[in-house]
């Protein structure tokens, strides 16, 4: 991703607002290869913080919720339970995220000809 450096301690943020489900489409196809970030659609910046605000989904029937790689975290007024209504791990209320340079260490496999090998680097 353009500037992205993983021990920078920065997040690289893309937004993306008020698209048509096929626009978000087109930005996700081009994920793999980085296009995303110079889409037209999509705003890209970095931040040492950010605050996550949540709202009532107004053109939604089934509500809000907060969702972190794929897992719902908390619901909204309105969010339907589904078939298991289970307690949440976060209250449905602004959250303050600040990242902390080097107190992390992420490990990950990557290609080195036709073998992979692990590695790790601090974040």
């Amino acid at each position: 991703m353009r500037g992205c450096v993983r021990s920078d301690g920065c997040v690289d943020m893309v937004v993306m607002r008020d698209n048509s489900r096929w626009e978000v489409l087109n930005v996700f196809l081009n994920v793999d290869s980085g296009g995303h970030v110079e889409h037209k659609a999509c705003e890209y910046f970095k931040a040492r913080a950010f605050r996550l605000e949540p709202h009532a989904a107004a053109s939604s029937k089934k509500g809000s919720y907060f969702a972190c790689d794929g897992e719902m975290l908390a619901r909204g007024p309105g969010a339907t339970a589904g078939a298991t209504a289970k307690k949440m791990p976060l209250a449905y209320a602004p959250v303050d995220v600040t990242v902390r340079q080097g107190m992390g260490r992420v490990f990950c496999s990557h290609r080195v000809g036709h073998s992979h090998q692990l590695g790790a680097f601090a974040v």
